[in-house]
């Protein structure tokens, strides 16, 4: 069980107490803060990279992203817990409508995730909505 710390933003965090090697962007869980763009972790260390309420949040999504896979072993997870554009038009118009003012104070309403994933090159295998509303979506993608 991963319980939630403070948010470090466009951070990662390691702890050596989870039962297998597990990379957790965006939270603290033992103290330690790295940069989500430029890890200092060895390449393929970690079973599974975990980025939740992060990818919305950093200056070149795509980027962290890339660091994620460099940093999880061959056909490890790499899981991102964020908000995504909606797919529903009118709800669509809304994020849109508003991402001037979200960027204002550090948050993209409007990142598609179709054209995160290409761009980023991930493949997912689910993509559940979660949270309240389900506006949250959990993508979860095996390192190639």
């Amino acid at each position: 069980v991963i319980h939630r710390a403070p948010v470090v933003i466009a951070g990662t965090a390691y702890d050596a107490q989870l039962p297998a090697p597990v990379l957790v962007a965006g939270f603290t869980l033992g103290g330690f803060h790295f940069d989500a763009a430029n890890m200092t972790f060895a390449d393929e260390t970690f079973d599974i990279v975990y980025a939740p309420y992060l990818i919305s949040v950093v200056s070149d999504p795509v980027r962290v992203v890339q660091e994620m896979r460099r940093v999880c072993k061959p056909s490890g997870r790499i899981v991102i817990l964020n908000h995504f554009r909606s797919s529903n038009p009118i709800l669509s118009r809304a994020e849109r409508a508003i991402s001037p003012l979200t960027v204002h104070v550090g948050f993209k309403s409007d990142l598609d995730l179709p054209a995160f994933l290409a761009q980023a090159g991930l493949r997912p295998i689910s993509i559940e909505k979660v949270n309240a509303f389900r506006i949250w979506s959990l993508v979860t993608c095996l390192r190639d």
